[in-house]
């Protein structure tokens, strides 16, 4: 439960994780919008508990193109001021 942990705690000490299978930049059309979708609602979800550091996977090694993956990234931080992303 989030009441667990004391405010300062969750903003200071938990990093949220995305889930590793996104690929928003995906060949697959669908894949790519479902990955996009999971994300923003992930993100919302770390920040409505109160995290405000989420870890996302990175591109998929060797992928050249991965404007939608800046754009998700960015959309996000102009959405959710206080969050810091790590992509790892």
């Amino acid at each position: 439960s989030s009441h667990a942990l004391p405010e300062e705690t969750w903003t200071s000490n938990v990093v949220a994780m995305a889930s590793a299978w996104l690929d928003v930049d995906a060949e697959c059309e669908r894949m790519r919008r479902d990955s996009e979708a999971a994300l923003m609602e992930e993100v919302g979800a770390a920040m409505h508990c109160g995290a405000t550091i989420v870890v996302v996977p990175p591109p998929p090694a060797g992928a050249w193109a991965c404007a939608s993956y800046a754009r998700a990234l960015t959309s996000l931080v102009h959405a959710h001021m206080a969050l810091t992303i790590w992509a790892l």
